[in-house]
């Protein structure tokens, strides 16, 4: 995971103002990146703060569609649900559970 974190730093420094949906972008991705690599739970929060917070300027960011919103949403159930599947019982299937009931509200 030390790799994704240079690439991060330097994103949130380029990506600003007008850019930010690109920041978002990058962040959805390497979310998805650090939950398709985790191991532990450390891994796991990781991704969950790049998905949150994508999601959060995806849905504040000019550029940003509801197809990008919908992609973190996503994202972000394929995340607990995984999560869930290391760590059962531990609430991550609640959160998966939320973001399912979130996108179905959006339709």
């Amino acid at each position: 995971m030390t790799l994704l974190g240079p690439v991060e730093e330097r994103a949130r420094k380029t990506f600003t103002g007008g850019n930010a949906h690109h920041l978002a972008s990058l962040l959805l991705n390497l979310g998805k990146a650090r939950a398709g690599l985790a191991k532990d739970a450390i891994d796991f929060a990781a991704a969950e703060v790049n998905l949150v917070e994508a999601h959060t300027i995806y849905r504040e960011a000019p550029g940003a569609t509801p197809t990008d919103i919908r992609a973190c949403a996503e994202a972000l159930i394929a995340t607990y649900t995984a999560w869930d599947e290391a760590e059962p019982g531990k609430g991550y299937g609640e959160k998966a559970a939320h973001w399912r009931a979130q996108l179905e509200a959006a339709k």
